[in-house]
């Protein structure tokens, strides 16, 4: 067989980069999903008070033409003021985690709909300017609401804002039609149709977020599950996970006879080879050897660290004498590679035993016949492969 240079590898199986494993992650984690959720919260709190901010600009205006008195602008500013200052000292304190609705959305809506229901009252000629700023309020809120909450909310906006109308009964009428008040009152169905537009682009936004997110967590669940299967060095599939294949490959084969081999590779003198050049170069042994096993064996087989510098390989559905070629082409690939581009003069060989399934076997049968063999490989003389009896 032609020499295999190792950084070939690269072009047969790429390779993946080792999750570090942080101090606390539980910890860290909790951390930082509390910060991202107040966050959120103080960032959905800033947007309102921007928007009770620009409805108090355009109340003033209203107030510089006369429309109203600037005692509403100031009255409105005043409540607008109290009502985010204890929102935001209740999203700044742990006490808002004891909420259901840890976002308080109904709490919000609820108190935004009372201020503009009750300034109704107060400036009943403005009565549809304040009915349009619930619009905003809704459609911010039920972002957040279940359906059943969201009809909930409606259904006592109708009933409240029909007893508020009812209440201020003729003095809801039209805006005098001066022209600057018409001019201002085209700027506040604007605005309020601006930010209303801005609320369905928030939500897309926190969508694709979501999205993002979920898709984040799913890789982290994935690069977890490949933690718990998988060898961290070598990449390759750990002792427990080879255990749970090789009790599965039993089970078809006392149901079905379905024939199946395991093999037993050793690296020969892996000891002296960690002597000689260092722990270091040792994992990096291991690692590449991984890498070459897996670019070599057929993509039904399965390999595994089974500790140390010894492996497993499991062959499902191979009769022995196909096995037994599966195995040699590793052993014959890993005495060919060029090893000197991990350390200057290293070589490296693997000795290996195979044994085949037989009915009644249990795992630690199997795994001792294969074991046995491979002893013997070692004791012939190494970088060779033993069919066990």
């Amino acid at each position: 067989m032609a020499a295999i240079d190792l950084a070939d590898l690269q072009s047969i199986e790429g390779t993946e980069m080792p999750l570090t494993k942080a101090a606390n992650p539980e910890a860290d984690g909790l951390q930082s999903a509390l910060r991202g959720r107040s966050g959120t919260r103080l960032r959905v709190l800033a947007i309102i008070s921007a928007s009770y901010t620009l409805d108090t600009v355009l109340l003033s205006l209203f107030a510089l033409v006369g429309t109203v008195s600037w005692r509403i602008p100031a009255l409105y500013f005043l409540a607008a003021a109290i009502v985010c200052g204890v929102f935001y000292f209740v999203v700044r304190s742990p006490f808002s985690d004891g909420f259901r609705d840890r976002n308080l959305s109904a709490m919000q809506m609820a108190t935004a709909t009372a201020i503009q229901l009750g300034f109704i009252t107060l400036a009943p000629n403005l009565a549809m300017f304040f009915l349009a700023i619930l619009f905003i309020v809704f459609a911010f809120g039920t972002l957040r609401l279940t359906a059943r909450q969201s009809v909930a909310a409606v259904v006592l906006l109708a009933v409240s804002s029909g007893v508020v109308l009812r209440s201020v009964g003729e003095r809801v009428g039209s805006i005098p039609p001066s022209s600057v008040e018409l001019t201002l009152l085209w700027l506040s169905f604007l605005l309020t149709l601006a930010r209303v537009s801005y609320v369905g682009t928030y939500g897309s936004a926190v969508r694709r977020q979501l999205h993002k997110r979920n898709e984040d967590l799913a890789h982290s669940v994935s690069q977890i599950g490949r933690l718990a299967s998988h060898d961290e060095l070598t990449g390759t599939l750990n002792r427990r996970s080879m255990s749970a294949l090789i009790e599965e490959q039993i089970r078809l084969a006392t149901r079905g006879g379905q024939e199946f081999c395991v093999a037993m590779l050793d690296l020969d003198h892996f000891k002296a080879i960690n002597d000689r050049y260092g722990h270091v170069t040792g994992d990096d042994v291991l690692r590449v050897f991984g890498e070459l096993a897996g670019a070599t064996m057929r993509v039904t087989d399965r390999f595994a660290r089974y500790g140390g510098e010894e492996f497993v390989m499991l062959l499902p559905a191979t009769p022995l004498a196909h096995a037994s070629g599966a195995v040699e082409r590793v052993r014959a690939a890993t005495a060919a590679a060029v090893w000197d581009g991990i350390a200057p003069g290293l070589s490296l060989s693997v000795s290996a035993g195979i044994a085949a399934y037989r009915p009644g076997d249990t795992m630690s049968n199997l795994i001792g016949r294969a074991d046995a063999a491979l002893y013997d490989a070692k004791r012939s003389g190494r970088n060779r492969l033993i069919v066990a009896a």
